[in-house]
């Protein structure tokens, strides 16, 4: 009985040897794959929402703040903030001026209605002797029609560069189109304390807007869950027409039994060699 007591242990001992390493191969390819297919679909998605955009991306710090670029090398950054089209167009029956805070647009019932958060593009502005494009952000919107009255958050001649104080702004009948304004920003939860790459649908920093709204999961949806490994994958220097982004995505430990020791990075782009994504609308 002692000789068949001390098979069955060194058999199920055996056993549990195998079955141990057969689970973690199994962990450790699991974690592979999902980790390269996160940075493939990240990628992805910033690959299609940069190449919509109809300017060059700015690059923001963590915290959602605009960052100016100088001198000439690249510059590392935790996030982007570009602008992309939204709908339109829509006819200005009115002619405003530039200490107006509000305007009214003509579209049809079935046409995308402005929201709060978006901008106004108003393209060919005559203003500071010179035409330049307005983009003036939506505050709030009036009630449902083909007449729709639009609150803007300043007066359109402050959007202007330089701004505009009065006189004769936009004349009748002129065509708007709006735009949305977003951002993809690697953020460091206090909680976690593992870097996320949040996508923001209304571009927000917490310096205009506050850290509980900047932080609000209402306001942004998570990409990426853990960014450990690149929480700044985007870089640009001053004069550069498109972003270069180098981006690791780092997989969580696979279980309460087999911890990081198989965790996986998985890198697409490179500090030598980083993937650059250009607007299409650019023609590059």
């Amino acid at each position: 009985m002692a000789i068949a007591a001390a098979c069955v242990v060194i058999a199920g001992g055996t056993a549990m040897v195998f079955l141990q390493s057969a689970t973690t191969l199994f962990l450790t390819g699991h974690t592979a794959n999902r980790s390269n297919q996160l940075a493939y679909l990240t990628m992805d998605r910033l690959a299609r929402d940069v190449h919509s955009s109809i300017e060059i991306p700015a690059l923001t710090d963590a915290a959602g703040g605009t960052i100016t670029l100088t001198g000439a090398g690249p510059v590392n950054a935790a996030g982007i903030r570009f602008r992309i089209y939204a709908g339109g167009p829509f006819l200005i029956p009115d002619a405003t001026t530039a200490d107006s805070s509000s305007l009214t647009v003509n579209t049809t019932a079935t046409a995308q209605r402005p929201r709060p958060g978006q901008l106004v593009a108003v393209p060919s502005v005559q203003a500071n002797g010179t035409s330049q494009d307005l983009f003036a952000r939506v505050a709030s919107i009036g009630a449902s029609g083909t007449t729709i009255p639009i609150t803007l958050t300043g007066a359109l001649g402050s959007f202007a560069h330089p701004p505009v104080s009065t006189g004769p702004f936009i004349p009748t009948n002129t065509m708007a189109h709006l735009v949305d304004e977003v951002a993809y920003i690697v953020v460091t939860p206090a909680a976690s304390g593992i870097p996320e790459l949040r996508f923001y649908p209304h571009a927000m920093s917490v310096t205009s807007d506050g850290a509980a709204v900047f932080n609000d999961p209402v306001n942004f949806v998570i990409v990426t869950a853990n960014m450990a490994a690149s929480p700044l994958p985007f870089a640009m220097a001053l004069g550069d027409r498109g972003v270069a982004v180098n981006l690791t995505v780092q997989d969580a430990e696979s279980s309460n039994r087999v911890r990081s020791i198989f965790m996986k990075n998985f890198t697409i782009g490179s500090t030598a060699a980083p993937v650059r994504i250009y607007p299409r609308s650019l023609g590059l």
